[in-house]
This record gives C-alpha cells, sequence and structure tokens, in this order.
C-alpha cells in the first residue's frame, strides 16, 4: 500500500510539471529518469510506464497476460550473486517447484528475462564471469537449471553482455547434436551395436544384449546437459544415453565466437 501512495504522489507531480511546461518529465525520487516509451496525455491524464516507476522504487513489476493483471514484487531478494560483476539474479514468482522469470542486475542496471530455473537449493543459478569470445572484455554467464531427475539434468546458458545487458545467440545441445553427430544401434540375439560418428570419426561399442530390458532405436542425447567454462572456453556435456538410465559416454563440445554467435567448434566422443 505504501508502494502505491508513493506512486501516485509521484505521478501527480509530473502531471504539475506537465501543464506547468507543456512537456512531460517523469520524476521519481527528485530524479529525472527516461523510460523507453515516453509518458503520454490522454483524455487529460497522463499515463506513465509503471515499470520505470517501479523500478526506481526498488520493485519490479511484470505484465500476466493470462489473468490480465500487473503483478509486482517488493524488496527482492537476490537468488544468486557475484560480487566480481557486481550482478544479482532474482526471481519474480514461483509455482509448482520453478522459479518463472526474473530480473538481471548488474552494476545497478536491471532487466527482466523469461527464464525459468527449478528451485530446489541444489540447482540454484549459477552467475561465471569470464571472457569467453576473446574480446579483452569479460561476459556474464547464467547457468540455469530447467529439469533434473533420474538420468535427467538438463541446464540452459545465456551470455550477456553486462555492460548493455544484451543476450548473446548460442548454438543449442539440440543444434549440436543435429548438425554434427549421427548414431545408429543394431542388434543380434547376443549383442547390440552402438555407433557414433561425428565428422570421419566413428566410435563402435558392442554391448550385451542382456545388460538392459530394453534398447532406443537410436543413441538419445536429449536428457542431460552440463555447461562449464574452463579457460575461458565455454562448454557443453552431453549425456549419450542408449537404453533408459543407461549411457555410455558423452559429447563434449568447446564453443567458439563466430558472426556473433556462439558455436561449437571442436566435438568429441568420450566413452564411459
Amino acid at each position: 500500500m505504501v508502494t502505491i501512495i508513493v506512486v501516485a504522489v509521484l505521478i501527480f507531480v509530473s502531471v504539475s510539471a506537465v501543464y506547468a511546461n507543456s512537456s512531460v518529465k517523469l520524476i521519481v525520487n527528485n530524479q529525472e529518469i527516461k523510460p523507453d516509451v515516453s509518458p503520454k496525455i490522454i483524455n487529460g491524464r497522463v499515463m506513465v510506464p509503471i515499470m520505470w516507476v517501479a523500478e526506481a522504487l526498488g520493485t519490479y513489476v511484470r505484465w500476466d497476460e493470462l489473468n490480465k493483471e500487473v503483478n509486482n514484487i517488493s524488496n527482492p531478494k537476490p537468488l544468486s550473486s557475484l560480487s566480481e560483476a557486481d550482478a544479482k539474479l532474482y526471481p519474480f514468482q514461483q509455482k509448482d517447484g520453478v522459479y518463472y522469470e526474473f530480473i538481471l542486475e548488474v552494476k545497478g542496471n536491471r532487466k527482466y528475462f523469461d527464464w525459468i530455473n527449478v528451485i530446489n537449493p541444489t540447482y540454484r543459478p549459477q552467475l561465471l564471469y569470464n571472457d569467453v569470445n576473446n574480446d579483452g572484455k569479460k561476459e556474464l554467464i547464467i547457468i540455469l537449471t530447467t529439469g533434473y531427475g533420474t538420468g535427467v539434468h538438463i541446464e540452459k546458458i545465456h551470455i550477456i553482455n553486462p555492460n548493455t545487458l544484451t543476450e548473446f545467440d548460442i548454438e543449442t545441445p539440440d543444434d549440436i547434436i543435429k548438425n554434427n553427430v549421427k548414431t545408429k544401434i543394431t542388434s543380434d540375439e547376443n549383442n547390440v551395436k552402438i555407433q557414433i560418428t561425428i565428422g570421419s570419426k566413428e566410435t563402435t561399442i558392442i554391448k550385451k544384449k542382456s545388460d538392459a530390458i530394453y534398447w532406443f532405436d537410436n543413441v538419445a542425447f536429449r536428457n542431460s546437459y552440463h555447461y562449464e567454462v574452463i579457460n575461458n572456453k565455454l562448454m557443453i556435456r552431453i549425456l549419450a544415453q542408449v537404453s533408459p538410465g543407461g549411457s555410455i559416454g558423452e559429447i563434449q563440445a568447446t564453443y567458439v565466437f563466430d558472426n556473433g554467435k556462439y558455436i561449437a567448434k571442436t566435438i568429441n566422443f568420450i566413452k564411459d
């Protein structure tokens, strides 16, 4: 309720300024803020972008399209932070064991992102600060966990320019596999033959058919992704599964920055 009263007062002050000077300025706590959408006069009333006012007051708002509501959070507490980058990540809402939507703050600047992360504190968001595109400047890397369970661990990565809060494109695990990896599984009465081909390199693994009750038709790479940064190189590990709960190794790929996008360059299969 206090926040609503303060906002109302500030808007009233802005209205007075409008009629006195015939120009629309948005003043919050005696400081002018310049939103990306200018205040407008409609039917004699001044309409201001509430998100900018709210953020200036230390709260955040979002539009809930489904319920046609404007929701806000006051005095948010960061879920993850990194002092080296002066970065904080605030969850916006939580439901059914998942955080939905985040506010990223870097050096006092804030931006909303439509991200998710599981609530389990074991898998809280990771914030890293490394120069992963070799431009001499560090990027902010956010690694989120979107799913976990027996044989399942799904991560989502976001690479942010800390000065502009813009996000870089990055090749997804699905695209890495689709563009670079071919697999085949065949069997006879006793054995299962698994073939993984990356470029001109082929790996063949023979398993006893009795090792699993059920074997996949092809190697599955969709259930476990892990990101990491080693010596300023961004890497991903993608588990190779051939049966429910059964794996034979992992794809390891190193990203490079090319034409404004992070793409997998060095790709190898590492057997268990």
